[in-house]
C-alpha cells in the first residue's frame, strides 16, 4: 500500500469519526430510572427547542429525581413532574411558552381559530409532531402554562384531540413496556397510583443504546 492510499484511508476514517460525533452531539437523550424499570427518551430540539432546553435543565439539576408519576390513566397517558414521592407539590415557579404549529399537525382553520380564541399562540416556523403513542408532551392548565410536568402517551391510537394544545418534544425509544406497566397500576379516585411509581433518577446521555 502506497503513501497516498494510506493518507486517503486516514482522512476517510477521520471524516467518518467527525460525522459520528456530529450525529451524537445533535441527538439528545434522557434516561429515567424508575422503581419498575428504565425509560429512555429521545428529545426533539428541532421541534420544540425551548421546551427541550427547559427539560434538560430540570433533568441535569436533579429536579425530576424522586418525583412520582402522579396521574395515570390506562390507555391514555402517564404524567409526572411537580409531585415528590412524599406526595408534596414542588412546582418550579415559572412558565415556558407553548411551541406548537397547528398547521403541521393538520388542524383545520376553524380549529386553529377556536384555539386562538382560548388564548393559544402558535409557532409557525417549527414543525410539530402529533401526540402519538410513546410521545412526550408538556402538561398544562391552558395556554402558556407549561413548566415542569410532562406526560407520555400510552393510547394505541394516540391522543389527536390534544394536538394543538400541548407541546410535543420527545419520544420513548426504549422501555415502553415500563411505561405500559406504570399505566396499568391500580389508582385511587384521583388517578394516582396506589403503589408509588417513582423516578429515582433522571439523567442526560449522548448514547441512544
Amino acid at each position: 500500500m502506497n503513501k497516498k492510499n494510506i493518507i486517503f484511508i486516514v482522512v476517510c476514517v477521520l471524516l467518518i469519526g467527525f460525522a459520528i460525533l456530529f450525529f451524537l452531539n445533535a441527538k439528545k437523550y434522557v434516561v429515567m430510572q424508575t422503581n419498575v424499570g428504565n425509560i429512555k427518551i429521545e428529545l426533539y430540539p428541532q421541534h420544540a427547542p425551548e421546551t427541550v432546553d427547559n427539560f434538560i435543565f430540570l433533568v441535569e439539576s436533579g429536579y425530576y429525581n424522586d418525583k412520582i408519576f402522579h396521574r395515570v390513566i390506562e390507555d391514555f397517558m402517564i404524567q409526572a413532574g411537580g409531585i415528590t414521592k412524599e406526595g408534596l407539590s414542588d412546582d418550579v415557579g415559572y412558565f415556558i411558552s407553548d411551541e406548537i404549529n397547528p398547521i403541521s399537525l393538520g388542524l383545520s382553520k376553524d380549529e386553529i381559530v377556536a384555539l386562538e380564541k382560548q388564548g393559544y399562540r402558535f409557532t409557525l416556523d417549527l414543525q410539530s409532531i402529533p401526540l402519538e403513542r410513546g410521545v412526550l408532551g408538556m402538561a398544562n392548565r391552558g395556554p402558556s402554562t407549561s413548566n415542569c410536568q410532562f406526560f407520555i402517551v400510552t393510547a394505541e391510537e394516540g391522543t389527536p384531540w390534544l394536538n394543538g394544545r400541548h407541546t410535543a418534544f420527545g419520544r420513548v425509544i426504549k422501555g415502553m413496556e415500563v411505561v405500559d406497566k406504570i399505566s396499568r397500576q391500580e389508582t385511587n379516585e384521583g388517578d394516582r397510583p396506589i403503589r408509588r411509581m417513582i423516578i429515582q433518577r433522571a439523567y442526560t446521555t449522548r448514547w441512544p443504546w
